[in-house]
């Protein structure tokens, strides 16, 4: 079963069209304000290459040359040009009346390639091993405690997630 669409007031301003569509597709209100946010740098940054043009206008090169601009010269990350992406498609599908394939060839925003670097490990201070009561796989607190925080764990709930016994 198709999902339901609206059509929003043709007499309305295109401000208050895209809000209509939001409204209708029950979005919260930070996700509309985002997604008309990332109009409005759509459309300012498509008057900066000569007069101001309709959205209902332009073709589909022009959106995509949007979306490579972002990638490329802004170096916005992925998750951003998704949701400056999904604010277009809102606009241009829902509010417009444009077909999916409207949006042109594209340039993805590479996701950051970090990996985590651990602390070094502090020097082993040989009173953290003496335990008066030794006993089998009974996690020493107080090296956990100390050393757990070199290693980026947050709470000795992790240590213990991770099965670490010191």
């Amino acid at each position: 079963m198709p999902a339901p669409s609206i059509v929003p007031n043709p007499k309305s301003r295109l401000k208050d069209q895209f809000h209509e569509v939001c409204r209708f597709r029950h979005l919260a209100v930070r996700t509309e304000e985002a997604y008309w946010g990332w109009t409005v740098r759509f459309l300012r940054y498509r008057k900066r290459d000569g007069e101001w043009r309709h959205p209902k206008d332009l073709d589909s090169t022009e959106i995509g040359s949007y979306l490579t601009y972002l990638a490329t010269h802004r170096n916005v990350a992925a998750s951003t040009q998704n949701q400056a992406l999904n604010a277009l498609v809102i606009l241009f599908q829902q509010v417009l009346g444009h077909p999916p394939e409207a949006f042109g060839e594209f340039e993805p925003a590479t996701p950051p390639r970090r990996l985590p670097t651990p602390f070094p490990l502090p020097p082993p201070n040989p009173t953290l091993n003496r335990n008066p009561n030794p006993a089998p796989k009974t996690p020493n607190f107080e090296a956990m405690g100390r050393i757990g925080g070199h290693w980026g764990f947050r709470t000795l709930g992790e240590e213990f997630r991770l099965g670490l016994r010191l």
